[in-house]
């Protein structure tokens, strides 16, 4: 019985043996296996997905579309040089009038004046008689030294200084006839250019002196419309002057030449100003293309010409570089000049007129030359040109 009982003993020992050993083995084997799996799992990853546009640079002229002011070109103060009673005023000389260059908008009483005149005449009359006058006592006594024989190089037996003096009271009296003549012709206030009539400050039949302040013109020949440029959009201007910007208002279109900087910057935007200068703002020569001062208006400005240029979206550029697909299918980066902006677009220069596949679509983490699969592609977008900043 005890031998029997020794070896059911020995059988369950040995039984516990090998499932010791069996429990052993699988604590080892089966993180080797783990490894093993994970190694496998890294090995057939799937690539990241991407979506690619393929871009041809083009030579394009674009416009940058500004607003601005139109401003008068230049300020006249009206006064007269001499004193006077106002006797007449153009019918058009009023607040909003407009008047042609030479148009007389104001006359003085010239009754005062004209006796000036008179005056003066009578006086060079009178100095030159005295001139023939003082001539001719000079050959008498020229005449009487060579009778007596008595020549003499004294001016005064010659009368030499009496007849200067006869010469300087004539060309003084010819001065102040001039001067009166002048005087008479300043009664006459004449517009100096194609004028609008600003502000008026005399009434008929009122005196007025010297220098007085009467009205304001503005120079209608020509405007000035004042034009806020950005920094980042000055870099796109083309040597100055410009010509061909367009002026639009309310369909109302003028072409102009941006021709300089004020050369001072705005004190709210730090923006620079700009003077783009058009013709016949109030359209006399041009009927029906009437722009008046202090309107707002569209203003057009061509750009330089970019060479190698591309439209795409905002989101494809960061911080100054876009992602492009190499050959190998791999990912590379390209710094590109952002030349303009405008609602979801970026307008970019490429530093080659290539074809390039412009990555769309990507993981938010991308690093370069990394291996990656495309799922869509679009076709190459079309040239363009002129599009606005």
């Amino acid at each position: 019985m005890l031998d029997r009982f020794d070896g059911i003993k020995g059988r369950w020992f040995l039984t516990l043996a090998i499932v010791g050993l069996m429990v052993l083995a699988g604590y080892f084997i089966v993180p080797s296996a783990k490894e093993k799996h994970g190694k496998s799992s890294d090995l057939i990853k799937p690539l990241p997905l991407i979506s690619v546009t393929s871009v041809t640079p083009t030579a394009m002229n674009t416009q940058l579309e500004l607003s601005g002011i139109v401003k008068p070109i230049e300020n006249t103060d009206i006064a007269f040089q001499v004193a006077g009673k106002v006797a007449y005023l153009h019918p058009s000389f009023v607040e909003g009038g407009i008047v042609q260059k030479g148009t007389v908008l104001i006359t003085l009483d010239p009754f005062d004046l004209t006796a000036a005149v008179t005056l003066a005449k009578a006086k060079v009359a009178k100095a030159n008689a005295e001139l023939e006058e003082e001539k001719a006592k000079a050959s008498v006594a020229k005449a009487t030294l060579a009778l007596a024989n008595t020549p003499s190089s004294n001016p005064l037996a010659k009368r030499e200084p009496q007849v200067n003096s006869a010469n300087a009271s004539l060309l003084a009296a010819q001065t102040q006839l001039h001067i009166a003549q002048e005087n008479l012709a300043r009664s006459q206030y004449r517009a100096p250019y194609d004028a609008l009539v600003q502000l008026r400050k005399v009434g008929l039949g009122q005196v007025i002196h010297q220098g007085q302040a009467l009205g304001r013109l503005a120079n209608i020949a020509k405007a000035d419309v004042h034009v806020a440029i950005a920094d980042h959009q000055l870099s796109l201007l083309p040597e100055l002057p410009i010509s061909n910007v367009t002026i639009d208002h309310h369909q109302v279109v003028h072409t102009g030449r941006l021709t300089r900087s004020i050369g001072t910057r705005s004190t709210a935007t730090r923006n620079a100003t700009f003077i783009v200068e058009i013709t016949d703002p109030y359209g006399l020569r041009k009927q029906g293309k009437r722009i008046e001062f202090g309107e707002f208006v569209h203003v057009s400005v061509p750009t330089k010409n970019f060479k190698n240029a591309a439209l795409i979206a905002h989101h494809m550029v960061t911080e100054g570089r876009i992602w492009t697909l190499s050959e190998q299918n791999t990912l590379r980066s390209m710094p590109v000049e952002i030349v303009g902006n405008q609602k979801h677009e970026v307008i970019i220069e490429l530093p080659s007129h290539h074809p390039i596949l412009l990555v769309d679509k990507r993981p938010e983490i991308v690093r370069e030359n990394m291996a990656v699969n495309v799922v869509q592609s679009s076709l190459a977008l079309s040239p363009f040109e002129g599009h606005s900043l």
